[in-house]
């Protein structure tokens, strides 16, 4: 069963028609600029692997003996921040340096499941229990529950 559409009253039908005429020819343009370069590109990018592989086997030859150096040293100064890194129970800022978080007031850090309050300018935290008054919560939307 064939449909026949009637496309003769879309706007700009000719238009329409000459950029499939247009697009059939770029895609036609594009099969011949590839088979045209296709030889001399894979040439090219064996010599950029080959040149690659070479400034890699350098790069190790030289860097490699200074890296066991480097964690030679390094390795004694990791050990001892490890065994200070036991702060269990306290907020910790994983997403950027693994600090961690303190109270914008007081400087102490911040314990997991304690309450705060983020200023929404800085993001700084402050530990609700420093405030001497109650903060009573901000409804935005009055589809928000208010508590009972």
């Amino acid at each position: 069963m064939t449909i026949a559409i009637d496309v003769s009253k879309l706007p700009m039908l000719a238009e329409r028609q000459k950029a499939l005429e247009d697009q059939l020819l770029i895609e036609k343009i594009q099969e011949e600029e590839e088979a045209a370069v296709s030889a001399l590109e894979a040439k090219y990018n064996a010599e950029r692997r080959r040149i690659h592989g070479e400034y890699q086997k350098q790069l190790d030859e030289v860097l490699n003996p200074l890296s066991v150096e480097l964690e030679k040293i390094r390795a004694p100064f990791n050990d001892r921040i490890t065994k200070l890194s036991g702060s269990e129970g306290f907020r910790i800022n994983y997403d950027y340096d693994c600090r961690l978080v303190l109270c914008a007031l007081s400087g102490l850090p911040i314990l997991e499941e304690e309450a705060v309050l983020e200023d929404d300018k800085t993001g700084g935290q402050i530990i609700r229990a420093l405030l001497p008054f109650p903060i009573e919560p901000v409804f935005d939307d009055a589809t928000d529950e208010v508590p009972a």
